[in-house]
């Protein structure tokens, strides 16, 4: 004859192992999904700052150059640790049918062999005479600067751009 004793056996069936197990790996899939897209996020945030770092650094070149140097074409500018990074001018008026494309490719994943990865950035320039004696304003040249990149999610690419300008005189200003 068997006795039943006090406590009665606890423990768990295998449906309640087996609903356990499938709501733990719905939420580690949605924690995996959102580190995954936060990543991609990082990433394309990290392209976007790079290109638009490059394109004030070249800006800032052209605003710091002996204002002959800016009737140059090429534009002699540089690009790291004083390499000579020359950048054609496009002719205007200023189109896209008179662009001229200076294209860098710049490895931040710092891949060396692995050039696929690199950021591809497009630069044009447009150099402007906009000195107009008539209305006071002495020798001047308005510097446009277009660029753009290419930013590979995966399987696809999205491509952005923007664009700056600055004011150079003969005059100097800081």
């Amino acid at each position: 004859m068997r006795t039943r004793s006090k406590h009665p056996r606890r423990g768990m069936s295998l449906i309640e192992v087996m609903s356990g197990m499938a709501i733990l790996t719905l939420v580690a899939v949605g924690i995996l999904a959102s580190l995954l897209q936060s990543r991609r996020l990082t990433e394309g945030s990290i392209a976007q700052n790079t290109a638009v770092t490059i394109a004030q650094g070249y800006l800032e070149q052209l605003k710091s150059m002996e204002f002959a140097q800016l009737d140059l074409n090429p534009l002699p500018t540089l690009l790291d640790q004083g390499v000579a990074d020359p950048l054609a001018v496009s002719p205007l008026p200023r189109s896209a049918a008179t662009r001229v494309v200076n294209t860098r490719g710049i490895d931040i994943n710092n891949t060396p062999a692995n050039t696929a990865d690199d950021l591809v950035c497009e630069v044009a320039v447009w150099v402007e005479n906009i000195t107009d004696a008539s209305a006071g304003v002495g020798e001047a040249r308005l510097v446009t600067l277009e660029y753009a990149w290419v930013f590979r999610d995966g399987s696809s690419q999205r491509r952005f751009q923007g664009s700056l300008s600055a004011v150079r005189s003969q005059v100097p200003t800081f």
